[in-house]
């Protein structure tokens, strides 16, 4: 998540995505952001840092798929794609946005971040939101937040219907996925190899958009003229939260990738199979608690019942 060496790299030289923050096709962009960080992430100390964490770590967590694209051909044996961990919403709120027939206007909400609209494309799809708004007063409204606490930034996006966002991105990003945890439709981010790397089969509950205005303007137009498309939009996209995001079912997976962790460590340092096995088992026997606290059960578990040595690997660890 966020920027790195390895996304920046990959972009600018491989370029395994047809778009991103970094290139257009095979045309590198030069906007400041841009710029920026390639010079802050090429050939520095940055660099150096993100290389050595990479190569000297156990594992690697992608957590959306440009950046499981760009970790991939270096690491593909320790690299693991887990889905980004939100908290469901309430579902009196959930409800309100499917249970609640559509009217018009459909309101649609974007997030303006001052200095970094270009970069992220929000200022090609205000341009859009705006032109047809222009062209049906009457079925579409535009809130813009800009400039304002997080907190009044949800409250304004809870009296919404969809959310633009990350013209250049192939996924929703936290934002979009909280959104769509209320019931809101994300117009951004849906191409399919974000569904694929799920293994999703069904669901698209994601307006997916092209980076450029005339794929908003498009899909926009066709969501004013055919609101009803709306009701199961949204209750997809409460679905594809819980089916992938759920944060409990996300630190799962976390605790699943841990286990494994650290049964290749010990199996690595101790040559006692005993010893290998009971560990084993009592990992699993963990693994498949309820309890909210496993990571703190598992360390418990080892320390209160193992050896020196193996407390002083795990502690190390």
């Amino acid at each position: 998540m966020g920027m790195d060496y390895y996304w920046v790299n990959e972009c600018i030289n491989a370029m395994p995505l047809r778009y991103s923050d970094f290139n257009i096709g095979t045309q590198l962009r030069t906007d400041e952001p841009a710029m920026s960080a390639r010079q802050d992430w090429l050939g520095t100390s940055k660099e150096r840092l993100n290389i050595m964490i990479a190569e000297d770590c156990d594992a690697i967590v992608s957590g959306l798929y440009e950046n499981h694209v760009c970790y991939l051909p270096h690491f593909p044996q320790k690299l693991h794609f887990i889905p980004l961990p939100i908290k469901p919403q309430p579902m009196s709120l959930a409800e309100h946005h499917v249970s609640n027939p559509v009217s018009l206007p459909i309101k649609l909400f974007i997030g303006i971040s001052r200095g970094r609209s270009a970069y992220k494309g929000t200022d090609i799809m205000l341009q859009a939101a705006q032109d047809i708004k222009a062209k049906y007063p009457d079925r579409i409204e535009i809130l813009k937040a800009e400039g304002i606490p997080f907190s009044e930034y949800q409250h304004m996006m809870d009296g919404s219907d969809a959310i633009l966002d990350q013209l250049y991105s192939y996924t929703p990003s936290m934002n979009p996925l909280l959104a769509m945890s209320k019931g809101i439709v994300c117009i951004g981010g849906g191409e399919p190899e974000n569904y694929e790397i799920l293994n999703e089969k069904e669901l698209r509950p994601i307006i997916n958009v092209e980076p450029n205005y005339e794929s908003v303007y498009q899909e926009l137009e066709s969501l004013a003229l055919h609101p009803e498309h709306l009701p199961q939009l949204k209750q997809q996209s409460i679905e594809y939260i819980s089916r992938y995001h759920d944060y409990l079912k996300v630190a799962a997976q976390y605790v699943a990738l841990y286990v494994s962790v650290l049964e290749e460590v010990f199996y690595s340092f101790i040559g006692n199979h005993l010893l290998i096995e009971n560990v084993s088992t009592r990992l699993r026997a963990t693994y498949h608690s309820n309890d909210l606290g496993v990571s703190t059960t598992i360390l418990r578990t080892f320390v209160e019942g193992s050896n020196n040595f193996l407390c002083h690997s795990i502690l190390s660890f």
